[in-house]
This record gives C-alpha cells, structure tokens and sequence, in this order.
C-alpha cells in the first residue's frame, strides 16, 4: 500500500542520507550549527555559527550562482531574502558581509565555512535561471516577482531578477495585479485622454518611442539599433511631468528621473541592468554641466543606441563587460547639435503651449493620479503575441516609400521605423481590449521628425564644418570676420571667399 512505500522510502532517505559524503558533519540546535567532532569513542559539538541557514532557491547564473535564503540567529531575529554569491563562501570576511547583521556569528575556519557550503547545498529545494538584466528574455518578460509570457502572468516564476544592494534597478520596478474591470477603467480614460496631452504629433512620436520600447532586444536584432528619446524645451513646457506619467505606466514605484550628472559607474550600471524598460535622464544643461558630465552622457548615449559593451577592471586584475542595454530618454532645456547623436534619437521638442491651452491641462490632469502600473502586464502580453519582424519591415516599408523622393540617413530610416512600430503595436493592443485608436497621419509625423532631426527637410543630419561655414558666412555679411584667424579673399575666379 502507499503509506507502506511512503514509510520505507521516508526510512531509506533518513538513514542514507549524503551526509556520509560531507567533509565535516553538521547538527543544528536552537538556530546554532554545530560541527561533531570525534574523540576516540566519543564525539564532541563545537558552535559554529549563531545561526542558521535555510535555503530557498538557487539562482544560476551565467558564471556564478546565488543562494537566496532566509536566516533565523540564535536571538531568534529572523532576516528573508538573504543573498550569498558563490564566491562570499571563500573567506569569512565575505561571508560575514554578505549576512550583513551583527547577531550573525561565524566562528570556524575556512575550511569549516566551505564544508559549511557543502551542507547547505544538501537542502537547496529548487534551482531556478537568475538575471542581472530584467526586461526580455527570449519569449518571456523578467520583473521583480513576475515573469509574463504570451499566456499572461505565470503562477511560477522561473526567471528570477538579481542584483546585491536594496538600491539595484530592479527593486524600483513593481506592476499591479489587476481585475479585468479594473484593467477596462484604467486603460479607458487613460487612452481617452493621452493623446491631447500635448501637440499631436509631438505626443504620438513619445507614444511611438515608448510602445516600442518593451520590444526593443526584437527591433534591435533585426535592425541593429534602437533610438534614443531626446525631449527638450524650455522650462514649464512640461517635460518632467510627462516624463514621471511615463514612467508609472513602465511601473517605477518612485518615477522621479535620474539626473544627468551622476558618477559614470553608477549610470554604466543602471543602463546595463535592462533590455526594455525605459530610464529617463533629466537636467541635460551644458551651461551648467563640467565637460567631463557632458562627454560622459554623450559617450552613453552613442554606446545605448546599438548596445555596446564597456569593460570596467576588478580589484583581482579581471574584466567585467557591461552590456549598456537600457533604453534611454534624455531631457533638457538644451538641444544636442552632435550629428552623430541627433541621427540617434527620436526628438521631441516642446514649448509652453501647454500653459496656454485648458484642454491639454484638463487631459493631463484626468491620467495624472491614475495607477497606471497595472496596463504594461496587458501590453507586454500583447507583443509577446506578434510577429515583431513583419510589423517592424512593414513600418520601414512605409518610412522608405515616404521619403522616396529625398536621400534620408540609414539611421534616421530605422529610428522612424522603430518608432512606427511602436505606434502600430499600440493601435493593435487598443483594438484587442475595444479601445478606439486616434487615426494617425503619418506623412506629417515623419516631416515633423525629419524637420526636428535634421533642421531641414533635406534628410541628412548637418555635419560640425556644414554648421561652422554657415555661422561664418553670416558673420561675413555682418562685416564681423577680421583679424588673423579668418579672412576674406578674392579667388583667382574672382569670386570672395571665406578663408579659414
């Protein structure tokens, strides 16, 4: 009878359990670790530790491991989530650190600590595949406490998001679970009123940057490139504010935006720590940035648009490379004049008209208190579900079949495309939960675009020299060239020249 297996099978395990192949025995008794040791006939415990371990999963990762587990001291205080890298094994010092309470005690060797290791490794329950990139993973979205795939949220989450420190990227990512009631409200004034927030056109290229956004690693695979956002304007014109809207619908429990000026680390970190979920960037202001800020975000920003790596020395002589994959938005009352960076982006420029125009305040005010964190499950539900490569050739068709009369830049072509891609995915997600989508005129959006990218409608992007000849002839027709560093001759032609 089954009880009778059971009880066999529950006797076998207990009396041949592996503990014959461990180096040092271990008991455990009142939340203590105490190693046996024989002597002669007899055996003796020693304390070990003043706690005790009780592991919950292992997190594999590419080339190391993590054991989350909770701690109980002999105190009885009781800490959860407790994260042991494989290599805070190797000394003591590390051991103690990665424990990080005072009431946790180790008081052996290091051979005791390894052998220590090895018994804790007897009672993993689980081993699940951990990321330090949160976002897409192949066919399933990794969050904090979530996976969804094309099914929706999964009961069981078998990708886990990693990183020591209470501050890592993905503590401040957090969606809420909602009824389909609540979904259908939310999602209904939420799309009733974004669209008139701001200038239409201006608003439907954020939109189509932002929608793409989760989908980002499949554009970039196709392409090879994915746009950066670059929202700038005067103060008052409403940047931050659209910014912290945008960021509680990509789920950030905090959505103030980082700033500019942070340390290079720090940044390298945060921009290497997702795939596909947007970081917004605020106060880009070279009058009040040191030269060394300046360079910094540009030097990301160029690295960010195809996902370069950057390599950074560890104490031991080893590299670590850095995968900068996060989708960046950057915001400034500057514009950026690099040409290598506007081919880059998508760029929104906003004025004040916001101040002047009730219905744009009304339509702000109406989605600015609203809990938007629970719409992202839906959409990333959504995309997960198309065919990304066919919407995003189809939207690169329509870009090229717009600009076939005029030579545009490769790169404008894919930011565009991306761009579409994204407003193309919205309108087919407003469709699937009965949502009316605006009808969108694309052959202005693009003349804006290309207008705001390029100063032109020309389709290339003015290079460094093409902006200097033209400052100095302007300068030549105010009488203002002189001295020895420019001058004003005559040609052999004839004709005068600027001669710099």
């Amino acid at each position: 009878p089954d009880d009778k297996i059971n009880d066999t099978v529950n006797y076998m395990y207990s009396s041949y359990k592996q503990e014959a192949l461990l180096a040092i025995k271990f008991e455990e008794k009142d939340n203590n670790y105490y190693k046996v040791v024989k002597l002669g006939a007899d055996t003796r415990q020693i304390m070990i530790t003043s706690f005790k371990i009780i592991p919950k999963e292992l997190l594999v990762l590419d080339n190391s491991d993590c054991l989350k587990c909770d701690i109980i001291s002999s105190q009885g205080n009781e800490y959860k989530n407790v994260l042991i890298e494989n290599t805070d094994w190797h000394t003591k010092q590390k051991f103690l650190k990665a424990l990080g309470h005072q009431d946790c005690v180790f008081l052996g060797s290091e051979n005791d600590l390894q052998a220590l290791c090895q018994f804790t490794q007897q009672n993993i329950p689980l081993r699940k595949a951990g990321t330090k990139v949160i976002g897409l993973h192949k066919s399933v979205w990794v969050v904090e406490g979530m996976n969804i795939d094309s099914d929706g949220i999964r009961k069981e989450q078998n990708t886990v998001p990693y990183e020591k420190g209470s501050d890592a990227f993905y503590h401040r990512i957090r969606y809420s679970e909602t009824t389909n009631s609540e979904f259908q409200s939310t999602a209904q004034v939420f799309f009733e009123n974004i669209f008139e927030i701001n200038e239409k056109n201006k608003i439907l290229a954020y939109l189509g940057w932002f929608f793409a956004v989760p989908v980002k690693p499949l554009i970039q695979d196709i392409s090879g490139s994915f746009p950066l956002l670059f929202h700038h304007g005067g103060m008052g014109s409403g940047k931050t504010s659209v910014a912290e809207l945008f960021a509680k619908l990509a789920g950030y429990k905090d959505t103030k935006p980082n700033s500019v000026t942070m340390r290079s680390f720090p940044m390298l970190k945060l921009l290497s720590s997702t795939n596909a979920i947007p970081q917004w960037y605020d106060e880009f202001k070279v009058s009040d940035m040191k030269e060394m800020d300046v360079d910094n975000v540009l030097r990301f920003m160029r690295k960010s648009y195809a996902g370069e790596n950057e390599s950074k020395g560890r104490a031991d002589q080893t590299i670590e490379n850095y995968k900068i994959s996060a989708p960046m938005a950057i915001m400034g009352e500057w514009n950026i004049n690099q040409p290598a960076i506007m081919e880059r982006v998508i760029l929104i420029r906003t004025n004040d008209v916001v101040k002047k125009n009730k219905d744009m305040q009304n339509a702000f005010a109406n989605i600015k208190n609203l809990e938007l964190s629970g719409i992202m499950p839906e959409y990333i539900k959504y995309c997960l579900h198309q065919d990304i490569t066919k919407i995003f050739t189809e939207a690169k068709v329509s870009v090229n079949n717009h600009f076939a009369n005029a030579i545009v830049a490769p790169r404008i072509i894919n930011n565009l495309s991306a761009m579409c891609t994204g407003l193309e995915l919205l309108k087919g997600f407003l469709h699937e939960v009965n949502i009316i989508a605006p009808v969108i005129d694309y052959a202005s959006l693009f003349n804006d675009q290309l207008e705001e990218i390029t100063g032109s409608k020309t389709g290339m992007v003015r290079s460094a020299v093409d902006q200097l000849i033209e400052e100095l002839s302007i300068m030549a027709e105010k009488g203002e060239i002189y001295g020895d560093n420019y001058k004003i001759v005559e040609a052999r032609s004839g004709k005068r020249l600027i001669a710099i």
